[in-house]
């Protein structure tokens, strides 16, 4: 039977001030997918806008870069919708995965489910989590899940993909990377706590990734408020993440449970 986290154990809310653009994008993945479409544009020779550096990147310990993306109008954005789902990635292995990640977790219950990876040619731009949040006196799971968004190189198309749905929680919001066309995630790290002997455990309760062109650090908002954050994970030079794996501890009924307690990471070559 599990007990409550000790009292004391208040909600440190580190990534509220993280992700300035979150007021944009998080009101749907779609919103996601028509800013990096206009990205695109900017990014074209043949688009006849100027540059811009309206935003500047999130601070990632060494101050901060400029993006050069001109920052969306928020009601623009509203009155831009798509109908058709987004297309989740494949089971496939890719024959261009140059190296698997699994950044460190203080904890190790569940077991690795399903290989997913965006489809050939694409790549993850962002990631979402879902949370569950504090129970009080019940059961705390904390991190549940993680959703890549990946885009692909050559038509801008986007696509979601996750290797376990979770069973607790909600999903919280995506951040994304905006430095570019070739703005990939190719790092991250996991926020986990250990065994808490006959308190109540809640394995991994949240995870940040970098951009390797911009060095953004991105934050996704919801993480839980258990653990500490332990080393970060890279993907070779000339490559980024295109897959993942969660490790996931099935529902124990009237034991402790966790959700997911890590994941690895699949780099494909750009």
């Amino acid at each position: 039977m599990s007990t409550p986290h000790a009292a004391g154990r208040v909600s440190k809310p580190e990534w509220m001030c993280k992700m300035c653009f979150e007021r944009v994008f998080n009101r749907s993945v779609m919103t996601a997918i028509l800013l990096t479409s206009a990205l695109s544009a900017c990014d074209s020779p043949h688009s006849g806008m100027e540059e811009s550096t309206g935003i500047d990147a999130v601070s990632t310990g060494g101050g901060s870069s400029s993006t050069g993306i001109e920052e969306q109008d928020p009601e623009l954005v509203d009155l831009l919708t798509l109908e058709e789902p987004i297309p989740t990635g494949s089971t496939t292995v890719r024959a261009d995965v140059v190296a698997v990640l699994t950044p460190p977790s203080n904890s190790s219950w569940g077991t690795l489910r399903e290989t997913v990876y965006c489809n050939p040619g694409a790549y993850a731009v962002g990631y979402e989590m879902r949370v569950e949040g504090s129970q009080g006196n019940g059961d705390d799971t904390a991190l549940n899940a993680i959703r890549l968004l990946c885009r692909s190189k050559s038509d801008f198309t986007m696509e979601t993909v996750t290797s376990h749905e979770g069973m607790w929680g909600e999903w919280r919001g995506f951040a994304m990377c905006w430095g570019g066309v070739n703005d990939w995630l190719n790092s991250a790290h996991i926020k986990s706590e250990p065994s808490q002997g006959s308190g109540d455990d809640t394995g991994a309760n949240s995870a940040e990734f970098r951009c390797s062109q911009s060095g953004m650090l991105l934050a996704a908002p919801g993480g839980g408020q258990w653990g500490s954050w332990r080393e970060w994970k890279t993907c070779p030079v000339g490559s980024a993440i295109c897959g993942i794996t969660s490790r996931f501890e099935e529902w124990s009924k009237n034991q402790d449970d966790t959700g997911m307690n890590g994941m690895n990471l699949h780099c494909c070559s750009l």
